[in-house]
């Protein structure tokens, strides 16, 4: 942690004297609640009462800071930036003032502000973990990738443990397509803290595109909601100095994230509590309540934070996702178009607008959204198969087969987008679009890959193109008994079909997964 400069003598210094303060704007405090609204207008007086009279540096300096910390907690970063940049002026040898000031630019998305700020702070302690992790984060905002990784790898030396470090080095390999290498990272830092379920997902995703399908299917497996812990005593203090819904919030996410949604509603509801109008409070005790099976009182209260801010884009989302769970498509819709209008790099929301569009019949639209996704990133997965499914229920097979091509291309590691691609090769209506042995090498190397009801049946279905029915049969009754077994009541009539398809030996015509 931050190593404490000595105080300064206590001798006083007239206001003349000092260097030139800059003036701390009073801020808006209405979203407060009273207590915290009073905690801060006390504070705020005390502070220019020491620098209105002769004061010593070093106390006036820890009156600013301590003025910027409970203005920082309350997340008011203005007046909080006035009063570490004070802070630091009168105090130039204290690293803490610099630090948080680099913290709070980060906050702000000022990364060209905070990286200075925690340079500043590394000039006083060079071998300050944290500093450094947060003047790594702040090459790699600002685009300076090596000398984010050499930052990093700087903090990694002197705390092999230092979890920001691994995180950020795991992040910068990812950056530069080094798969293996984020990796090895991942995995070092989940041996670390294991209960940090949530690296599961990125460890998949970085042996998927090595191509190690089996370990990729392990981690996602295991994924869950905790989360890496960052060990950063500055940082944690803040929190003890929210007043109102702040502290209440911070448990209940912490509980949400380890999955615990009994105890994530409860700290949820006393933030509400003590703060009424406290938007993210309100959204935050919706989803534990939705995600904890209480679907109706989550639409209720995310309707309640709709109300107390319209424009609240997250409240929005949750409020589509939450009516889609209960079936008003129709409502979902106008609700994920809400937040994009108000957010439109949401490609949550847009994903899932476009699979509401879909289920109502709505395929144009649906394939406009999807589109839209695979522009923007060509490595969206769910925007792909979306986009390719919904050109099959279209009857656009030809041109569904050569966005699958594409698709392919860029991710030949996708086993959601082969599975498509197989189905349309081996069973599509249009000759031409037909292609029953590439259609059997995708489906046996999906096979391969993992033994699933839906991949049984596409290797049923390119076996059947191929007129190898004897083999189809085969597969298809595989896949009849595991859909019997597992209760899978809508696979089960069209495998029957199926199967009874390739017993008179003809193969299948319906490609749609």
């Amino acid at each position: 942690m931050l190593v404490l400069a000595p105080a300064a003598g206590p001798h006083a210094v007239s206001a003349e004297d000092r260097p030139l303060l800059e003036p701390i704007a009073e801020p808006v405090l209405d979203r407060l609640e009273p207590p915290a609204r009073a905690r801060l207008r006390a504070e705020r007086q005390r502070v220019l009462g020491l620098a209105a009279g002769e004061t010593p540096p070093s106390s006036l300096a820890l009156a600013f800071g301590e003025l910027g910390r409970l203005y920082h907690a309350h997340e008011l970063l203005d007046p909080a930036r006035g009063c570490y940049a004070n802070a630091e002026r009168l105090a130039p040898s204290d690293p803490r003032w610099p630090y948080l000031r680099g913290q709070l630019e980060r906050q702000a998305a000022r990364p060209e502000a905070a990286a200075p700020a925690f340079e500043r702070a590394l000039a006083l302690t060079p071998d300050d973990v944290p500093a450094l992790v947060g003047a790594a984060r702040s090459s790699r905002d600002l685009g300076r990738l090596e000398e984010a990784e050499r930052v990093a790898r700087r903090a990694l030396r002197i705390d092999p443990r230092a979890a920001g470090a691994l995180l950020l080095l795991a992040a910068l390999a990812g950056d530069r397509g080094d798969r293996a290498g984020a990796a090895q990272l991942y995995e070092r830092l989940l041996a670390l803290q294991p209960q940090a379920t949530k690296l599961h997902v990125p460890l998949a995703l970085a042996y998927r595109a090595l191509g190690q399908e089996e370990r990729a299917r392990a981690h996602l497996a295991q994924r869950g909601a905790g989360t890496v812990t960052v060990e950063d005593p500055l940082l944690l203090a803040l929190e003890a100095l929210r007043t109102g819904a702040q502290p209440d919030v911070a448990a209940g996410q912490a509980a949400f994230e380890r999955g615990d949604f009994v105890a994530a509603e409860q700290a949820f509801r006393r933030a509400v509590e003590a703060e009424p109008g406290h938007v993210a409070a309100r959204v935050n005790l919706a989803a534990a309540l939705v995600r904890g099976g209480r679907l109706e009182e989550g639409v209720a209260r995310y309707r309640e934070a709709v109300a107390l801010d319209p424009r609240d884009a997250g409240a929005r989302y949750g409020l589509g996702t939450a009516l889609a769970q209960q079936g008003d498509d129709e409502g979902a819709v106008a609700e994920y178009a809400e937040a994009l209008r108000l957010e439109p790099a949401r490609t949550d929301a847009r994903f899932n607008r476009a699979n509401a569009l879909r289920r109502l019949g709505r395929r144009e639209d649906a394939l406009a959204g999807y589109q839209e996704i695979v522009k923007a990133d060509p490595g969206n997965v769910g925007g792909r198969v979306g986009e390719a499914v919904t050109l099959i229920e279209l009857g656009r097979h030809a041109e569904a087969r050569q966005r699958l091509k594409a698709g392919l291309a860029a991710l030949p590691q996708s086993t959601a987008l082969a599975n498509v691609a197989a189905r349309l090769l081996a069973a599509s209506p249009d000759a031409g679009a037909r292609d029953g042995t590439q259609a059997l090498g995708l489906a046996r190397r999906l096979v391969t890959i993992q033994r699933s009801v839906a991949h049984l049946e596409t290797l049923a279905m390119a076996l059947a193109e191929t007129g190898d029915f004897a083999a189809a049969v085969q597969a298809q009754e595989s896949v009849v008994a595991a859909a019997e077994n597992a209760g899978l009541s809508g696979v089960l009539a069209r495998a029957r079909e199926n199967l009874a398809r390739y017993r008179r030996g003809e193969p299948c015509r319906d490609p749609a997964p």
